[in-house]
């Protein structure tokens, strides 16, 4: 089972990037936790996952609340459970996404056969993003700029491959769609391209 991790600092469109995914066929681990963001109610996130991740680190500092060494066996069989839902389904793809998922890759990496899409977004963007929800200052400017020191560092010391996705682009580019499937190894049908298109286009 493949699993695509999107991660992102929060307002980058990751929603829209993770929902994409979905319509193309992959698994994303419903329920999802929903937001008081009208425009995106639906965040994609796993409800299981983000309830676990938010035992461990404070979304609002980054600060961790305990000892994260028990999140890996706790992960582990969330995850084996997961995948054998979406096997029984007829999935060949999970998704999982949120921005904490980025203080444990290590965890992730040996558990899933990943494909880790970073997704990007003009910072300013990000902050007026922020400002409209009226959320935390975390989830703007202040906590893209610390994801991104996080990630730059973790693509130093664990040398796996990644694609960063430019929101941008994403949204205005058909080529950058496409090598994004391509990087996923999802195999959409017509049908599932057509109604991920018009579902992004809403």
């Amino acid at each position: 089972m493949k699993s695509i991790i999107i991660l992102s600092s929060w307002g980058t469109g990751s929603s829209a990037v993770t929902g994409y995914l979905d319509k193309l066929g992959a698994y994303s681990c419903p329920p999802h936790f929903f937001t008081n963001d009208q425009k995106t109610p639906n965040s994609y996130e796993p409800l299981e996952l983000r309830n676990l991740l938010n035992e461990y680190v404070n979304e609002l500092d980054f600060k961790f609340y305990k000892d994260p060494k028990p999140f890996e066996e706790l992960f582990s069989n969330w995850i084996e459970a997961q995948s054998a839902q979406a096997s029984d389904h007829g999935y060949t793809h999970l998704i999982l996404k949120h921005p904490l998922l980025i203080f444990f890759l290590p965890t992730v990496y040996r558990y899933c056969d990943v494909s880790l899409v970073y997704v990007t977004r003009n910072i300013d963007a990000v902050e007026t993003t922020r400002k409209r929800r009226n959320w935390p200052e975390n989830f703007g400017k202040a906590g893209a700029l610390k994801i991104h020191k996080i990630m730059y560092d973790l693509s130093l010391k664990l040398s796996k491959p990644f694609l960063q996705l430019p929101f941008e682009s994403f949204t205005s580019n058909t080529q950058t769609k496409f090598e994004l499937i391509r990087y996923t190894g999802l195999r959409p049908t017509k049908e599932q391209i057509t109604e991920a298109e018009n579902w992004i286009k809403r």
